[in-house]
């Protein structure tokens, strides 16, 4: 997909707003904090696809009062930036660096074979669990909702006998 296409479909926003998507069913509660220090909490989604309509400066505050950066929904995938200006807020530490319309990864579900397969393998984590979740809703074939849970458990930790302990995992320099 051309970045022209992209944009013709994105939603346009007003100077100082973002305009964001839910990836999850769950509702997503977000502090915004406007610039007199007043805090509200804002629920969206309730279904994959939700929009959020947010002002820059509104997020900005929301996100520095929290303590940890990575619990922000902004951030942490459960809200993907949507509108033309998407990626303006790229932050190198914490950005997924894939910020892809619920529209767009259903659209990948067309694809069939390898062309599908080289799709999802270029996807993030947080997009590849996003395809997975909406695998059935889309109607995707046995070979794709398969292929997706092949792919996302490769993220997931073995289950299989004794877990090592912190300390054993110290040792051996994986924590």
């Amino acid at each position: 997909m051309t970045d022209t296409a992209t944009a013709r479909r994105a939603p346009r926003a007003r100077e100082g707003e973002e305009i964001w998507e839910t990836t999850t069913d769950g509702l997503v509660w977000v502090p915004v904090v406007d610039s007199r220090g007043r805090q509200r909490d804002v629920s969206v989604g309730g279904k994959i696809g939700s929009r959020l309509r947010i002002a820059t400066e509104d997020r900005e505050l929301a996100e520095e009062r929290l303590q940890d950066p990575t619990s922000s929904a902004f951030r942490n995938g459960m809200l993907v930036r949507i509108d033309t200006r998407a990626g303006d807020h790229a932050d190198p530490d914490f950005d997924q660096g894939q910020e892809i319309a619920t529209e767009e990864l259903v659209a990948a579900f067309a694809k069939s074979g390898n062309a599908f397969q080289a799709y999802v393998g270029k996807l993030n984590e947080l997009n590849q669990r996003r395809m997975l979740e909406m695998a059935d809703a889309v109607d995707a074939s046995v070979a794709q909702a398969t292929f997706l849970k092949q792919v996302v458990d490769q993220y997931r930790p073995s289950t299989e006998g004794p877990q090592p302990s912190v300390l054993e995992m110290q040792r051996r320099g994986e924590a």
